[in-house]
């Protein structure tokens, strides 16, 4: 805005009243209002509404119906084809080229249709037009006056977009059908004005239900919160879109406390004019985070006594490519119990163990998970141990689809379960 646009109109006697009166009032109430704007909001342009014709999108053309956004510059635009005229734009080129489309208006402050102003050489932004207008006291009263409405055009990236402020608002693809790409949304000042928004915001929603089931216990209090959170913003159309981001950044960042942040990359930040991508990243993010915090136990299985403190497992080939967990209840006093057990349980093959547990090598090597890959309740007396599924002896305990396991007489007391996940419990060591 310029200094004159901010000098304010004294109305005083003795000056005579001419169009540069209110104009110049006009022009400072538009940059007071403008400014107001941009220092209480961190966005304020974009789409409020938009409605296009799907039959005419097949035809390769585009006909908007209806449209209310606010420009970069801070103007205001509305348009209604039934009182505005039809807008139409055509998106079939025979190159068949991917095109961006733009609600698009001049970026110069000419006006078409006054008696008496010079001709244009320009597209102008302005359109000038009359009309017959009551009087608010006395309908009977009427006057002719001069109304402007912004010159809006739909443009593609194949025209020469010089000269223009504009909005892109929808993206179509290089095939045949020239249909439009339902991922693109455009900036957007309400979650209401993008259906594509609507459609990613219900597709994070079905991500977040698909896994609550088998969460652990303490995500699901967050996981129930960014639930409720995403479905409000789905049926409240006035929801800002910066600020729902923000806010389900907020729930993130909890659930990366309880995962193991160090391996994500995470690094979110707000786009207005990529949207798409904000809230893509954010729902593949919530998918892989989510995943982390979900455990699936696909079988539990009971340890079989063969004698004293021998132990086996058989049906190995049934488990595949599961990880399996022994867990162990143990009432111990002390808390370096994890670390002996570890180092004293011996698992391989029948013919193998006593061997291993004379020469004190390892076998089948336990991890012991800093996690609990269970989703029930925390219990301080239960630990768990993963498997290791790349120590040599366990494929020959595959060949013989059983292994053994050995349990020091320190450790007989303790109850012995194993679980079988479908899920890689390694990121829980």
């Amino acid at each position: 805005m310029t200094v004159i646009e901010m000098q304010r109109l004294l109305w005083t006697e003795g000056i005579p009243l001419t169009q540069q009166h209110f104009q110049s009032w006009e022009a400072f109430l538009l940059a007071q209002t403008t400014m107001i704007q941009r220092i209480t909001r961190n966005v304020q342009w974009g789409i409020a509404e938009l409605d296009v014709c799907q039959r005419q999108l097949g035809e390769g053309k585009l006909q908007l119906l209806r449209c209310c956004c606010i420009f970069p510059s801070g103007l205001m635009v509305e348009y209604d084809s039934r009182n505005d005229g039809p807008l139409p734009c055509d998106i079939r080129r025979d190159d068949y080229t991917s095109q961006a489309l733009y609600l698009a208006v001049p970026t110069n402050n000419c006006i078409q249709g006054i008696a008496g102003y010079p001709e244009l050489q320009q597209t102008p932004r302005w359109h000038c037009y009359h009309g017959e207008i009551a009087d608010d006291f006395d309908p009977k009263r009427q006057a002719r006056l001069a109304f402007i409405k912004p010159n809006l055009q739909l443009l593609t990236d194949l025209d020469n977009l010089d000269g223009f402020e504009t909005i892109k608002i929808a993206e179509f693809g290089n095939d045949d059908s020239q249909r439009q790409r339902s991922h693109y949304i455009p900036p957007c000042l309400c979650v209401g004005a993008s259906q594509s928004l609507q459609d990613t915001l219900k597709d994070i929603s079905q991500t977040i239900k698909s896994y609550y089931v088998n969460l652990q216990d303490n995500a699901k209090p967050i996981a129930a919160r960014l639930l409720a959170l995403v479905d409000l913003s789905i049926a409240d159309y006035s929801t800002s879109p910066k600020h729902l981001f923000q806010q389900l950044c907020l729930s993130l960042q909890e659930l990366i406390a309880l995962s193991d942040a160090d391996v994500m990359d995470i690094s979110l930040t707000y786009q207005h004019e990529s949207m798409s991508i904000t809230f893509a990243t954010y729902q593949q993010t919530i998918n892989d985070l989510l995943k982390r915090l979900t455990v699936i136990v696909q079988q539990r299985r009971s340890l079989i006594q063969v004698s004293g403190n021998y132990f086996c497992l058989d049906k190995l080939k049934e488990i595949g490519g599961g990880q399996i967990v022994l867990s162990c209840e143990n009432n111990a006093s002390y808390l370096g119990w994890t670390h002996n057990f570890v180092q004293q349980v011996k698992i391989s093959t029948r013919i193998k163990l006593e061997g291993i547990i004379a020469a004190a090598l390892p076998g089948i090597v336990l991890k012991h998970l800093k996690q609990r890959p269970t989703k029930h309740k925390y219990d301080g007396l239960v630990e768990y141990f993963l498997l290791d599924k790349t120590s040599p002896d366990w494929q020959e305990a595959v060949a013989d689809n059983k292994l053994y396991l050995f349990l020091p007489p320190q450790f007989e007391h303790c109850h012995l379960d194993i679980e079988i996940y479908d899920e890689d419990t390694r990121t829980m060591l």
